[in-house]
């Protein structure tokens, strides 16, 4: 059995349709991105990500990049300042408390920055369950051999 790839081409139109707080970036910009995203998230499918999920990934992370571009830069949507999900604020002499770094990974609470990632997070969780191997027998990737016997 052979897993099918396609590789993924960037459609700068339905980024921003699907994401219209992007509508004022170029092309290139976006494809800058795009092109970033793409070291993060590989841009063919395999048997994890079928296409369309692959393409929404990658969209969900060019967003989460272009957002922490904005805060970086004091520009856009994402000018506040603060980094990381917000725990408590007040309005009365300005305060604002953000989450501090989970004790679990740098990858989540890097993440967990802006709602793309957040979203980007519960897609692969939800794709990737269960996970997938490669080569070998179908029966490789479970518990027991075909028949029920453990091989070892």
């Amino acid at each position: 059995m052979s897993v099918s790839t396609e590789k993924i081409i960037f459609d700068p139109a339905a980024f921003r349709a699907k994401f219209p707080a992007f509508k004022d970036y170029s092309d290139a910009q976006l494809s800058l991105y795009w092109d970033t995203a793409t070291i993060f998230i590989k841009d063919v499918t395999n048997c994890a990500l079928d296409a369309k999920a692959l393409e929404y990934a990658l969209q969900l992370m060019t967003a989460h990049l272009i957002l922490l571009s904005e805060k970086d830069s004091g520009t856009g949507s994402g000018s506040s300042g603060v980094y990381g999900p917000v725990k408590e604020a007040s309005i009365d002499k300005v305060s604002v408390s953000i989450v501090e770094p989970p004790a679990g990974t740098s990858w989540r609470w890097w993440m967990s920055l802006t709602p793309y990632g957040i979203q980007l997070l519960a897609l692969l969780r939800i794709k990737g369950a269960g996970g997938f191997y490669v080569g070998g027998r179908p029966e490789g990737s479970a518990f027991r051999r075909v028949g029920g016997g453990f091989g070892y």
